[in-house]
């Protein structure tokens, strides 16, 4: 039985599939990166705009965490 598997040869079927996802690897990249970047652009305005040293700070730490590549959740809502 394990000689079977080895000697099957998966390169016809798995090509097909490696174009496809290359073909969809690039865009979703760019659309990942275009949309960091407007988020970051989003996140200086808010900095520029913020009227209290509460706001200015948390504003400040979600822009330290996206550019970081951390996680921060676009739908937290801040406690007042």
């Amino acid at each position: 039985m394990k000689s079977m598997l080895l000697a099957v040869d998966f390169a016809p079927i798995i090509a097909p599939v490696l174009e496809v996802l290359n073909a969809l690897l690039w865009p979703c990249i760019a659309i990942v990166g275009a949309v960091g970047t407007i988020y970051c652009i989003f996140l200086g305005i808010k900095i520029a705009k913020s009227d209290c040293s509460g706001s200015a700070e948390r504003a400040v730490m979600a822009l330290h965490c996206h550019c970081r590549g951390g996680r921060h959740d676009l739908l937290h809502i801040p406690r007042h």
